[in-house]
């Protein structure tokens, strides 16, 4: 086996994972043709991997999924309607983040006892999973009409654009080009045998060429979807509104906390969260779209 062309393959294939990941959307004949593939390899091979892989954080920290709220479902499937969503796809909640119905309590006088204002905001869970939609109850249900239609639009985007199934196949190729390279230019006595420092060489170089190519692509994924999401539903302005209420609870998080502190800058952004871009900065290209929207004047229809 030629090393040098395997390592050189793998590599391209890479970078031609890379800018699809990113620039899918703009060749809509591409994703037409793969698009019965892409949607097998997501519903039989993605999501099913993906659930399996994240199950023990989901079931200890918001339970196992639950059927989401009909309402809020037939509401989510009218906004796909509008984006042009075709795409076969699940909504579903977690058990943890249902919305709690409150019974009313009566008191002797046979008056309502008004219940204690919760203060506590619900958990902010919204997630796509190959073609799986989980949406927390308590979190969509205290949303405006925009915002939800912002989140939702943002969601969809990414089940619309495969954009897990384009980070997996991203991430193999990577590993794998990584390896073949890293036995190309190893020394001369690792490179006709596997030595076990040559193979952990190549996992270590693959899991941090993972995290630093995935973050970029992540990032611009993010970007990409919060734009082409508000952009559809016309919601920017709902969208920047969904971030600052994201900030809010950031820094609410901070004041009451040491890992707050530890966790939120002072602006409000998730020092841990890479693959997002900072809310300051959605907050402001939402923004941007927005007073570009309102100031497009409208085209009349043709009579």
């Amino acid at each position: 086996m030629n090393y040098r062309k395997s390592s050189l393959l793998a590599l391209a294939l890479t970078l031609s994972c890379s800018l699809y990941a990113q620039d899918v959307q703009k060749t809509p004949q591409a994703q037409s043709r793969l698009r019965d593939t892409c949607d097998l390899l997501h519903n039989w091979v993605i999501t099913p991997a993906l659930k399996t892989i994240t199950l023990p954080f989901r079931v200890v920290m918001f339970g196992t999924f639950a059927k989401i709220d009909e309402e809020m479902e037939a509401e989510i499937r009218d906004i796909a309607k509008e984006m042009g969503i075709n795409h076969n796809f699940v909504v579903t909640t977690l058990s943890r983040t249902k919305l709690k119905k409150i019974t009313p309590k009566v008191g002797k006088d046979g008056k309502i006892i008004p219940e204690e204002e919760d203060k506590k905001d619900p958990f902010p869970i919204a997630f796509a999973l190959g073609s799986t939609l989980c949406i927390g109850e308590e979190f969509y249900a205290s949303l405006t009409l925009e915002e939800r239609r912002a989140l939702v639009g943002h969601e969809l985007t990414h089940i619309k654009n495969y954009d897990h199934l384009s980070s997996i196949i991203a991430n193999i190729c990577l590993v794998e080009g990584l390896f073949y390279a890293f036995r190309q230019f190893a020394p001369s006595q690792y490179a006709l045998r596997f030595d076990p420092k040559v193979v952990n060489g190549s996992l270590v170089a693959g899991i941090l060429g993972i995290f630093a190519i995935e973050d970029y692509i992540s990032r611009r994924k993010e970007k990409r979807a919060d734009i082409e999401g508000t952009t559809t539903l016309d919601c920017c302005e709902g969208g920047a509104c969904l971030m600052e209420r994201l900030v809010e609870q950031n820094l609410k998080w901070r004041k009451s906390s040491f890992f707050g502190k530890l966790f939120v800058d002072s602006e409000g952004n998730n020092r841990l969260d890479f693959a997002h871009p900072k809310l300051t900065d959605r907050i402001a290209y939402l923004r941007e779209l927005a007073a570009a929207q309102e100031a497009t004047p409208a085209v009349a229809p043709v009579a």
